[in-house]
Order: structure tokens, then sequence, then C-alpha cells
């Protein structure tokens, strides 16, 4: 067997068996004491630095007219991000975008973790072992859907975002997120244009589901282009129920992202 059959039966095996563990959503157990992280979700973890790791050494060098972001470099950047109220416990995605003053500063949407969830914390790949707790930044005062969160417990070797810069339409984007809970699936698309919802978003023509919120978008150079703030929704014609369309996504514009966090670092 040579080494190029034995690393695709590995990642085969490893994705196969993420598949049949995660459970999604419904009846995770996230947080019990504190920070107690969920056995399972600690192993899909470690499973997935484990791949993510072999794959960014195999593709660190790729010529000008094929490159990409590794899934090694989108996966170290991207978080877990575990939101708990009350009795209520999700799943999203957060991004590590800066390192300040000896914290880390994660980037995600309002709607996973804000100023009134009473828990949110987070694992990746170099604190897999248990849940790190965040410390609230800010929200913007309108609907734009973005939260900062920041840690000091991540070790020095977090890397962070290599910048942010702007796409156009047909360029091709690169993310990683939770896709149905099922932990850093990897997709690609491009930008499809500009759509106007309750504000003004980028859409990207690549699949995305619950889970993927918060998720980083990035293109070829690995610069953040887009955050994940949600899937496009309308009404089915003649029978008026909504219906979403998951092979799509609503993109905050890279322009938003960086007006938002410079309030905060400046």
């Amino acid at each position: 067997m040579n080494f190029g059959n034995m690393i695709n039966k590995i990642i085969n095996f490893v994705y196969i068996l993420t598949i049949v563990t995660c459970i999604g959503f419904v009846g995770w157990t996230v947080f019990s004491t504190g920070k107690e992280v969920y056995k399972d979700l600690a192993i899909q973890q470690k499973q997935m630095n484990e791949l993510y790791h072999n794959q960014a050494i195999l593709l660190d060098y790729m010529s000008e007219e094929n490159l990409k972001p590794t899934p090694g470099y989108l996966a170290s950047v991207t978080t877990l991000m575990m939101g708990k109220k009350g009795e209520q416990k999700w799943i999203g995605t957060g991004v590590v975008v800066a390192k300040k003053d000896g914290y880390y500063f994660i980037l995600t949407n309002k709607h996973v973790c804000n100023k009134t969830t009473e828990v949110c914390g987070m694992m990746n790949f170099y604190h897999q072992d248990s849940v790190i707790l965040l410390e609230y930044v800010g929200e913007p005062e309108s609907i734009t859907d973005l939260a900062l969160w920041r840690t000091n417990e991540l070790p020095n070797e977090q890397p962070v975002i290599k910048g942010m810069s702007k796409t156009g339409v047909q360029d091709k984007v690169y993310s990683i997120g939770h896709y149905l809970g099922i932990l850093y699936t990897y997709t690609e698309g491009v930008n499809s244009g500009v759509t106007q919802e309750d504000t003004t978003y980028n859409l990207f023509n690549m699949p995305c589901a619950f889970g993927c919120s918060g998720s980083g978008i990035f293109d070829k150079y690995g610069n953040l282009v887009g955050l994940v703030s949600a899937v496009p929704s309308y009404e089915l014609p003649g029978i008026g129920l909504p219906a979403v369309d998951t092979n799509k996504v609503l993109g905050i514009p890279p322009e938003v992202i960086a007006l938002f966090l410079k309030k905060y670092l400046g």
C-alpha cells in the first residue's frame, strides 16, 4: 500500500466514524459542571485534530494556479462554540481573529453567543480536553450578527487569521464549520453577489446548515472575506410554508467585520 492510499483510508475512516458518533444538537450535554465537556465531543475533536494535521502537512505546498488554503489552516483558526441558557444548549462556530495583550479574540455570530448567553465556551485543536469559558467583549448595537469574545487560556502556538480581504463575483471561497453537528466539515464555493435581507450580505454559493453559524469564509490566500450568518429563507410558492436554501450562505461582508473589530482591537 502506498502512502497516498494509506492517508486516504485514514481520512475515510475518520470521516465515517465522525458521522456515526455525531448525534447533532438535540440532547448534547455540552456543559455539566462548569468546564466538564461531553466525552464523545472531545474524542471527535482529537480525531479531527489528527486528520487536519496530516492534511496540512500534505497540502502546504501548492502551485499558484491551484492555490487554496489548507484544511489544516482553516481548522486551526476555527473554534467549536458552545452556548447555554437555562436548559437550552447548542453549538456553533467561531474564528480566532486576533491576539492582543495576552488575549485571543474569537469572532462569532450574535445568535450563537451574545451578552445574554449564560455560559459561552469553546474548544479547538489547541485546547481539546475541556471547555474554555469565554469572556464577553462586545457586540454591535445594530442588528449586525456579530459578537466578540476572548480568552487568555489558549497556548502561544495558537494561530490567528492571516488577514482580511474582499472577494468579487465568481471568486472561489473556502470554509470549515460544524455542519449539522458534524465537526470541522470542509466546504468550498463561490461569491455569487450581494443580497438585501434585513441588512446587506454577500451571497456565497456553498453548502451550509445548522452548526455552521459563525464560520469564517476565506479566499485562496487564507484571508477572511466574510462570516457565515444564515442561509437564505423564502416561502414555498402556492403553499406559504417557510423553507431555506442550504446550498447558499449569507455572509457578513469584511468591511462590516473590520469596522466592528476596530472598535475593540484598534
